[in-house]
C-alpha cells in the first residue's frame, strides 16, 4: 500500500486514505500554498519545490489547487521519486 501525504489545504476525507500533514508541517504547506497576488513563474516553482520538499519521505502526494501551480508541482514530486495524485472528493453543499 502507497503511503500517500495531503499536499492540499483541505483536511482529508477518511475515504481519501492519505496522511495529513500536522503542527508546523501544515502550517508550511497552508502558508506555501496561499499566494495573496498573482506569483512571477520563478515564484511559482520555487513554492512547488518547498512544497514538494514536504513530501519527500512519502511515496506519493494527493495534490490539487491552483491549475498554474499543479504543473510544476507534479514535476517537482517527480524529480523526489514522489508520485503526484490528483485529489477528488464529492461537493455536497446543503
Amino acid at each position: 500500500m502507497l503511503n500517500i501525504v495531503n499536499l492540499t489545504q483541505h483536511k482529508s476525507t477518511t475515504d481519501q486514505n492519505v496522511t495529513d500533514l500536522e503542527g508546523i508541517e501544515r502550517e508550511f504547506l497552508v502558508k506555501a500554498l496561499t499566494f495573496d497576488e498573482l506569483p512571477s513563474q520563478q515564484a511559482i516553482k520555487n513554492r512547488a519545490a518547498v512544497i514538494a520538499s514536504l513530501a519527500a519521505k512519502y511515496d506519493a502526494a494527493m495534490i490539487g489547487g491552483a491549475p498554474w501551480l499543479m504543473a510544476p508541482l507534479e514535476e517537482e514530486l517527480n524529480k523526489l521519486g514522489v508520485t503526484p495524485y490528483y485529489a477528488f472528493s464529492i461537493r455536497v453543499s446543503e
